[in-house]
């Protein structure tokens, strides 16, 4: 828990983070109650991240920090925190490192933590992390920073360090452990926005052209039938007219899938289909080019798509009415007599949604209050960043909430709790309220004390969640 005092303002702001799942760093036997983690945590818990930070010797950061909205994010066994103290951001990183992907300047086989090293950006704007690759988006005066560390294989980080050659087999170069800054193209002033599947990256600029990097056999770079290989350097992707004219507003990337949204909210989608999950009513082993989503089919005519996400062989989507649809396979969220569709259907039960989340077969849909705003205090950079809003009382119906549903993990990654036999359900085939711990983190219901759920990332065994609470401040 932190606090922030903003001059002027009779609330204090307290940030909370939250994991359900596996916390690969068991907290030390001093560790305050409240904060007290075991290996696997089945319910969403309070992390002990002041413990953390202590651990590396960053006592002086405990008492001034605050989590960072756009920088949590989780891939494949590691995860990283961004946070603020005194006016600095860093990024805590711990999970998995074989690779270097936690950025520590080191590798090692077994889990750690540390803080990322060697990125001096003037500002964190985003994270992102993948299957043994990591990238941070910084902001240095009017332009982006790229910033990638991990493994090297298949182009995913974009750096040359790695790249085809028939004359070696085995490149000396197969990772970068310290966050290394990428050589971005002349072109690629401002980057918008970054996301990243298994093995591929893609990048928006701030003019509405995309680029690609990684892992491409399935065509989720989008680059057309002549380029069906992995690419080792940012390569811009060829979009359609339509598209061009519109604009793109939001882009996606999930597993060995990809998409886009235009301004007029046209769903694009290309890469992997195998399952249905691109959306197009059918099985496409590979979609080379975007290809347009025939949300008619199954939109009612006065809504428009506002997100999509796709995790692995299953796909949801979001509209403005607060609605969340589904299609491919496994988690859709549809009951146990539905595991597969190649029809985008509606998932009952889930009303006034404000935001979606996937992970590798499992989903999360979030409720609230919160108001989203493009707004980023420098020039023309554009992110999407979290407004706290009053949240109601629980009887009003409108209170913020999770919920998961898809493939458990053995620590209960989607965080509803043991089952009453003991151990976690290991398929949850129907949305199901995660509980938050409300009590146990002391937050009062009074009209003196506004909470709210802040940002939430889907990870291999692990799911992470802020709770943002406005309380009155004491005298």
């Amino acid at each position: 828990m932190n606090n922030i005092i903003r001059p002027g303002s009779p609330k204090r702001i307290i940030s909370h983070l939250l994991l359900a799942g596996s916390n690969p760093l068991s907290s030390p036997a001093h560790t305050p109650a409240l904060h007290r983690q075991s290996p696997a945590n089945p319910s969403l818990t309070p992390a002990p991240f002041k413990d953390w930070l202590t651990s590396i010797g960053r006592n002086h950061d405990i008492h001034d920090w605050s989590l960072k909205t756009g920088c949590l994010a989780s891939g494949l066994g590691h995860s990283l925190l961004g946070y603020s103290s005194k006016g600095t951001d860093r990024i805590f990183a711990l999970g998995r490192n074989e690779v270097g992907q936690l950025g520590i300047s080191y590798n090692s086989q077994e889990a750690t933590r540390g803080l990322v090293e060697d990125f001096d950006g003037d500002a964190v704007v985003k994270v992102a992390a993948s299957m043994q690759s990591s990238y941070l988006l910084t902001e240095e005066q009017d332009r982006s920073a790229l910033w990638v560390f991990g493994s090297l294989q298949r182009g995913r980080l974009g750096h040359e360090g790695l790249s085809e050659s028939e004359n070696c087999e085995e490149p000396e170069l197969k990772m970068l452990a310290k966050a290394t800054k990428l050589e971005l193209p002349e072109e690629l002033q401002v980057i918008k926005d970054l996301q990243v599947g298994f093995e591929h990256l893609l990048l928006l600029s701030s003019t509405g052209e995309l680029y690609g990097t990684g892992c491409n056999t399935d065509g989720q770079l989008g680059l057309g039938p002549s380029y069906l290989k992995d690419v080792y350097r940012l390569t811009k992707v060829p979009l359609p007219k339509e598209v061009v004219e519109e604009g793109v507003t939001q882009i996606r990337a999930g597993a060995d899938t990809s998409a886009l949204l235009t301004t007029a909210g046209n769903l694009w989608t290309w890469g992997n289909s195998e399952y249905g999950q691109a959306l197009h009513g059918r099985k496409i082993d590979q979609i080379l080019s975007p290809l347009p989503v025939p949300t008619s089919t199954f939109l009612p005519t006065s809504s428009q798509i506002v997100d999509f996400r796709c995790g692995g062989s299953i796909s949801i989507l979001l509209d403005d009415e607060g609605h969340v649809y589904s299609a491919g396979f496994g988690a859709l969220g549809l009951g146990s007599e539905t595991l597969s569709s190649l029809e985008v259907k509606l998932i009952p039960g889930l009303e006034g949604i404000t935001r979606i989340r996937a992970g590798w077969g499992w989903a999360v849909a979030i409720r609230g209050l919160c108001l989203f705003n493009a707004l980023f205090p420098r020039r023309s950079f554009n992110y999407t960043l979290l407004i706290i809003s009053r949240c109601p009382p629980p009887d009003e119906g409108t209170s913020s909430k999770i919920f998961s549903w898809g493939l458990n993990s053995p620590a209960g990654r989607l965080g509803i709790g043991g089952s009453a036999r003991g151990g976690v359900p290991q398929h949850v085939y129907e949305p199901a309220e995660v509980a938050l711990p409300i009590r146990e983190l002391g937050i009062n219901n009074s009209e003196n004390s506004e909470w709210e759920v802040g940002e939430v990332e889907c990870g291999q065994e692990t799911m992470w969640a802020t709770l943002v609470e406005k309380e009155a401040s004491r005298e």
